[in-house]
């Protein structure tokens, strides 16, 4: 089989976790294996899927010998489906592409036009937000140009949208700083993304409407849950952690407690727009417990960030929830 002509001999891995996407695996791949630029290989990781979407990928696999499939033995979530193909990745550089979006035949093309030889970790399009059917909804724009990720006025937190979807990452990135995706995770591009601009040297912004992004009625940004409500947090500890770890984290205080706020205002105004005749007293609950939960992260963490699991299990034992002798404020 031939493919279009590509211009330039970099080999980009394409990622391309599944589970349960029968509707709209074969229209992604499809439209991966279009691309103008072919030195691809299209690295499909089965999440151990219930449904028929992997005999879809082994029918795939007959007419485009670059679709490889690698696959689990246990479930891994979306975050540690991305891990897996990262791993078994021979590329320079890693395009993630979820299984129920699909792209442009030019994207990679441009997005990789845009690498400067390696002179940028990473590359930015814009996307569209289309319907089940494929009928565009909306888009979302990007600026056109660089930013300096090394800058002390970088917000690694605002120099575009977090999701890893719509962007060309060098793969030493993260094997060279140990980044990964959280498993099991909601929002773990919140819990990713900001560690590779906080790692990377120079992004590039090329605007463009290339990527395709399904919005699904079950979108987990639309949906709350104890799981919703707590991988907030968990997605925004990956990211202290990391900063803390890194030595970092007071360089970027003050953007991060603002994403923070930022990032519970989306998922709280999405929640109270898409309830509709959901219980009332529920989503109030919801609500509640969504402020009382941002409250004290913002106010008690850095105290107990440092705290042994056996001293927090004895104040959560104590009547007082007292800390080394003094009660948790």
């Amino acid at each position: 089989m031939s493919w279009c002509k590509s211009d330039s001999s970099a080999t980009i891995s394409v990622i391309v976790p599944v589970y349960k996407t029968e509707r709209y695996i074969e229209k992604c791949l499809n439209s991966i294996s279009a691309q103008t630029y072919a030195n691809i290989e299209i690295l499909v990781v089965d999440d151990c899927s219930p449904d028929a979407s992997i005999d879809i990928v082994i029918r795939l696999m007959s007419k485009d010998e670059r679709i490889k499939l690698l696959r689990h033995e246990r479930n891994k979530g979306l975050g540690g489906a991305r891990n897996t193909g990262i791993e078994a990745a021979k590329g320079e550089w890693l395009s993630f592409i979820d299984s129920d979006d699909f792209i442009s035949p030019e994207m990679i093309q441009a997005l990789a036009d845009a690498s400067g030889n390696g002179d940028y970790d990473i590359i930015n399009c814009g996307f569209d937000r289309v319907d089940e059917q494929g009928a565009f909804l909306s888009e979302h724009w990007t600026n056109v140009g660089e930013i300096d990720l090394r800058s002390p006025a970088t917000n690694i937190f605002e120099v575009t949208n977090p999701g890893v979807c719509n962007k060309l990452i060098k793969r030493s990135l993260f094997t060279q700083n140990a980044i990964q995706f959280p498993e099991h995770m909601y929002y773990e591009d919140l819990a990713t993304t900001p560690k590779l601009f906080a790692k990377g040297r120079k992004l590039k912004l090329i605007g463009g409407h290339y990527h395709k992004y399904l919005i699904r009625t079950d979108s987990i940004t639309n949906e709350s849950s104890d799981r919703h409500l707590l991988d907030h947090f968990r997605a925004f500890d990956e990211v202290k952690s990391f900063l803390h770890r890194e030595g970092l984290l007071e360089k970027h205080r003050a953007n991060f407690d603002q994403r923070v706020l930022n990032s519970v205002k989306f998922h709280a105004g999405n929640v109270a727009r898409n309830s509709g005749d959901a219980d009332s007293a529920r989503i109030r609950q919801y609500l509640k417990l969504l402020l009382l939960l941002t409250r004290a992260y913002r106010k008690d963490d850095d105290e107990l960030r440092s705290v042994a699991k056996e001293e927090l299990l004895g104040a959560l034992r104590s009547s007082s929830l007292s800390l080394s002798g003094q009660q948790i404020p």
